[in-house]
């Protein structure tokens, strides 16, 4: 994995000039807020964007869970780049996309019509690579594409849940190209990023809102950077409402209310999110027996339902297809034994705790 290795005093300066396209739409016109979960992929992109006319050209893959900001950053730095003169060798696609455009029994015309799209660009972007396990026609297309675009000075930008070495069913050789870039993951922010970015809407939106009722707030919104955009704009609704610029303690917990439904998570539930993770069937993950490819993803299971269920290890065990709750409690200690030092195991329960609505603690997965 190639390390990125700009200076930090320099991420403002290089984001500020990447992010003063016009505003288009509201989903993508705030600008690029750097935080410590995001601050080296916007380096990344930012160094991307200025990476014109080189001899050869640069990959940048960025990866994160769902809602962590990588649609932002693409849409911005996409945005920009169809204002050059170049503007319209710019190719932008998705791994379900190409996945569905080079399914089986397609027209020839179509599969050369793909194959002419991915090679003839001078910037290629595809978003969500991850969807392309299992479909090595697509996986040869698109390391073909990474090569001719490299090769001849362009730029590849593509988006994954996963890190390349993550992905599963996907062939070496396009796992060595997306090494071969500048991979940066994107974690979920903290409260204080949280709280960070709604200080920066709350600006936006000329509201008074207190350090403390920040923080409070963002401590009960545990949502992707658009969604709290879009929590904002209703608390903004709310006092234009009431005839007030200023949010208090009452406001706050009123809106708060509205806002958060609490909501009960239940084990069809957490098999579901487990397997999606891990592309498993639900029927595999509870009867898969002891393979390889099942028994970490039902550890995982298994934690998750006794920290986020008040379902009892007796029942636990049943819907996992265990004997007894022994093994529910052997599997929940070796998972957070592991899970110390493991930093995968902790992406990977923290991205199914964020599909569920409960994010890990600050600092702990327990």
């Amino acid at each position: 994995m190639a390390m990125l290795g700009a200076d930090l005093s320099s991420v403002a300066d290089l984001t500020t000039r990447l992010y003063q396209g016009p505003r288009r739409t509201a989903d993508f016109a705030d600008p690029f807020v750097p935080l410590p979960e995001n601050r080296f992929a916007g380096a990344a992109m930012a160094r991307l964007a200025e990476c014109r006319d080189a001899r050869r050209g640069q990959l940048v893959y960025l990866y994160g869970p769902a809602g962590c900001g990588k649609s932002h950053l693409v849409s911005t730095f996409l945005r920009q780049e169809r204002l050059r003169p170049d503007g319209d060798f710019v190719t932008r696609t998705t791994g379900a996309e190409l996945r569905e455009r080079l399914a089986e029994g397609q027209p020839h015309d179509e599969i050369a019509a793909v194959r002419d799209e991915l090679l003839s660009a001078i910037v290629l972007v595809v978003e969500d690579v991850g969807s392309l396990s299992g479909f090595p026609m697509a996986q040869q297309f698109l390391k073909e594409a990474i090569d001719e675009t490299v090769s001849c000075g362009g730029r590849v930008l593509l988006t994954a849940a996963k890190s390349p070495g993550e992905l599963e069913r996907v062939t070496p050789q396009l796992i060595n190209r997306f090494h071969g870039g500048t991979c940066v993951g994107i974690e979920p922010l903290g409260v204080a990023s949280r709280t960070e970015l709604l200080s920066h809407f709350a600006r936006k939106y000329q509201l008074a809102i207190p350090a403390d009722i920040l923080h409070y707030l963002a401590e009960n919104l545990t949502s992707s950077p658009r969604e709290l955009r879009g929590a904002m704009t209703r608390l903004d609704a709310i006092a234009a409402r009431e005839g007030v610029a200023f949010v208090n303690s009452a406001t706050a917990k009123r809106f708060l209310s509205d806002e958060v439904k609490p909501r009960t998570i239940d084990l069809p539930e957490i098999a579901q999110a487990v397997a999606n993770q891990f592309d498993l069937s639900v029927g595999q993950l509870r009867t898969g027996g002891r393979s390889a490819a099942s028994v970490l993803p039902r550890q995982i299971a298994m934690y998750l339902s006794r920290q986020l269920t008040d379902s009892s290890l007796e029942r636990i065990a049943t819907y996992f297809g265990r004997k007894n709750h022994g093994t529910v409690i052997h599997a929940i200690r070796r998972l957070k034994n592991r899970a110390k030092d493991q930093a995968a195991l902790q992406r990977h329960l923290a991205v199914i705790r964020r599909a569920l609505g409960a994010p890990a603690p600050d600092g702990s997965i327990c």
